[in-house]
């Protein structure tokens, strides 16, 4: 924990994600969400992709700070821009089921759903095939868990799917 505050005190990111990281939820250290707050606030500013994704969560649960949507939102979209798998997610989830002051939009929750859903992350796979109102079509490739192949997706013990997702726009 000491290498986190010290690196976070000289204006890394990485450390200040860290130190706010374990701040949130009390890893190592007695937990903080104010403080945590201030951390990922700074991570975030210098365009870490998590920080900006736990930064938007906080925001959206009134976490160390007032709640408030109106700025949960553009933090999430911030990280989604980079990459971030959760933040794309919840955003998918916002816009499908119109929440946190965004209008229910199924092109775009599909926009933000399908990269996860093509890393294997289950729970957008099934928001997918929701939003499509039925099964999707996978294109057959070798299972993100287990490494198996075959001609047709399937569903290892892990949970991953295989293949990537076909005919989603």
């Amino acid at each position: 924990m000491s290498w986190y505050r010290q690196s976070a005190e000289l204006g890394d990111a990485v450390g200040q994600f860290n130190l706010g990281d374990c701040l949130r939820n009390g890893w190592g250290v007695e937990r903080n969400t104010t403080s945590a707050v201030e951390w990922l606030g700074k991570a975030a500013d210098a365009g870490h992709a998590r920080a900006q994704g736990q930064l938007a969560d906080c925001y959206a649960l009134g976490e160390g700070l007032a709640q408030n949507d109106a700025l949960a939102v553009p933090w999430w979209e911030k990280a989604a821009v980079h990459g971030d798998a959760a933040s794309q997610y919840r955003l998918g989830l916002c816009y499908m089921k119109g929440e946190h002051g965004r209008l229910k939009d199924a092109k775009r929750a599909r926009k933000y759903m399908k990269p996860v859903a093509e890393k294997g992350f289950t729970p957008a796979l099934e928001a997918l095939t929701k939003l499509r109102g039925g099964a999707l079509e996978l294109e057959p490739g070798p299972c993100t868990s287990c490494g198996a192949t075959g001609s047709n997706a399937h569903r290892c013990q892990a949970g991953a799917y295989t293949g990537s997702l076909i005919g989603i726009s």
